[in-house]
């Protein structure tokens, strides 16, 4: 029998006296186990008892006592049980004794079953989906070597919150977990993802095994709980242009910034080639905003802050930078989580130009460009340049009297108004950087083209109005430095020189 077991006793009494002897009388009939047998009322711990004795026995007859005990914690194994009955012959003293023992062998039945698994599971930001979890469990049966095998009748696991892994008895099965005997044992795995709507962050579940010692209806249980913490690693990266725009051949400049948005920590690799880096295993923890919500800012931990350039060609720097996350090693996962940024840098070419004054005053840098540049030669719509005395004496013309002192009309000052900005136009249009010449939204046409047009004939509104934009775009690259191929210096303004070549004579109407 077992500890919490009834064990049912039976005590037979036989007077093997003689024939003609008188009755024996019951002195006492005392149990090691039961007490008192003769007066079992006196005995609280006497369970059915049940007997036949009386008070007296007579010669070659027997009688019966049975009852029932219950195992307690701390009998000794073996349950030894002896009882001893007292006697007299009816009218005599003599005593007339006897005992006897019975003994029971007490076996400890005893199961084990221990859980294991992951310690994590990460959740995808974008699905709710989790990892894969691998529970793991070892049953052992731990009675006592004189205990019958165990055999299985279930193992269950449930869920805190959830509805956890179910019925796990043909799992156990299969892995041999019945009929086990002492010291047996078994494990098998069971495999779990965790899914949107589980209990976030602890993920608990407990399994409990029910087994029967074999032959005996007891109850043998165990339980044991497991708990999956939940994370939820995650990062944002940005990449964002630092000099928009550049000229060619000026450094273009990019800010990476990588922050953790998760609730762990993270090892990143940042990798963006175009910009030369290439950083491995940084150690990203958990972001702390400083109060600043959504805001990353260089210096807050859990935020990291790359900035670096290149040096631009002729067209926009588009480049993309890759960051890959993993989980340190004590969370034990392997995904990994993949995010990438790109930006653009654009490249304009800037475009230099000089203003009216600075053509009119340098003439040599002026006379230059007209016939390296221009082959000799300029379209004024109205007039051909073909000189720079010619051109010079456009630039220097009276605006109110022609060559021979004579007053000019308004169309013809309005076309030698327009003469000075077009001219300067077209020589800021041939500068080997020079800007590049807008198109007029009337006529559809750059406004180089549209002004050589108009001054063909005689729409003085019209002239005046492309003449307002010449100066714009004569204007607009002012501040860019000259680039000139073949080498030739700019040299200082010389009004004196652009005065004394110039001929009045062709800017006459």
């Amino acid at each position: 029998s077992k500890e919490g077991d009834v064990v049912g006793y039976t005590i037979t009494i036989e007077n093997d006296s003689s024939a003609d002897s008188p009755d024996l009388v019951f002195v006492a009939i005392d149990d090691s186990v039961a007490g008192d047998l003769l007066t079992p009322a006196l005995n609280a711990g006497v369970a059915n008892y049940a007997s036949d004795c009386g008070f007296a026995l007579a010669a070659q007859t027997s009688c019966e006592i049975t009852y029932d005990y219950t195992v307690q914690v701390g009998d000794s194994d073996p349950l030894v049980n002896t009882v001893t009955v007292e006697t007299n012959p009816f009218g005599f003293p003599n005593d007339i004794d006897a005992s006897d023992s019975a003994e029971v062998n007490l076996f400890q039945p005893a199961v084990e079953i221990e859980k294991d698994g992951d310690p994590f599971t990460k959740i995808d930001p974008i699905t709710g989906i989790g990892d894969t979890i691998t529970y793991e469990f070892t049953i052992t049966n731990t009675s006592s070597v004189d205990s019958p095998n165990l055999q299985l009748v279930s193992v269950i696991d449930t869920g805190t919150g959830w509805a956890g892994l179910g019925d796990l008895t043909a799992d156990a099965l299969a892995a041999g977990c019945d009929d086990l005997a002492p010291a047996a044992g078994c494990n098998f795995t069971v495999d779990y993802q965790y899914q949107p709507g589980d209990p976030d962050p602890d993920l608990e579940n407990t399994v409990a095994v029910l087994y029967n010692p074999a032959g005996f209806p007891n109850e043998i249980t165990d339980d044991d709980t497991h708990n999956v913490t939940v994370v939820h690693p995650d990062f944002m990266v940005t990449k964002s242009c630092l000099s928009d725009p550049v000229p060619p051949g000026a450094a273009v400049s990019f800010q990476i910034i990588v922050w953790n948005t998760g609730d762990v920590p993270l090892v990143v690799d940042i990798l963006d080639p175009v910009l030369g880096i290439n950083l491995i295993d940084l150690a990203l923890p958990v972001w702390v905003d400083g109060g600043i919500i959504g805001v990353p800012e260089a210096g807050e931990q859990g935020v990291i802050v790359i900035e670096a350039g290149v040096i631009a060609g002729d067209q926009d720097v588009t480049n993309e930078v890759f960051v890959t996350a993993t989980l340190p090693p004590q969370f034990e996962l392997e995904n990994v989580i993949e995010r990438q940024a790109d930006a653009t840098c654009e490249v304009e070419e800037a475009g230099a130009t000089r203003t009216l004054g600075f053509w009119r005053t340098h003439v040599d840098y002026g006379t230059h460009v007209l016939n390296a540049h221009l082959g000799g030669t300029m379209d004024l719509g109205w007039k051909q340049v073909t000189s720079a005395d010619e051109l010079y004496g456009i630039f220097w013309a009276s605006p109110a009297r022609e060559s021979d002192d004579s007053r000019r009309g308004n169309l013809c000052r309005t076309k030698l108004h327009a003469s000075w900005q077009l001219a300067a136009a077209i020589l800021n249009d041939a500068l080997d950087n020079g800007a590049v010449v807008p198109i007029d939204p009337v006529t559809g046409l750059d406004i180089i083209t549209a002004a050589q047009n108009a001054l063909v004939g005689n729409n003085r509104q019209e002239i005046i109005r492309l003449a307002g934009l010449l100066g714009d775009y004569n204007e607009s690259g002012d501040d860019v430095a000259i680039v000139d191929l073949d080498g030739t210096i700019v040299l200082p303004a010389d009004p004196n020189e652009a005065r004394d070549i110039a001929d009045f004579a062709f800017a006459d109407c």
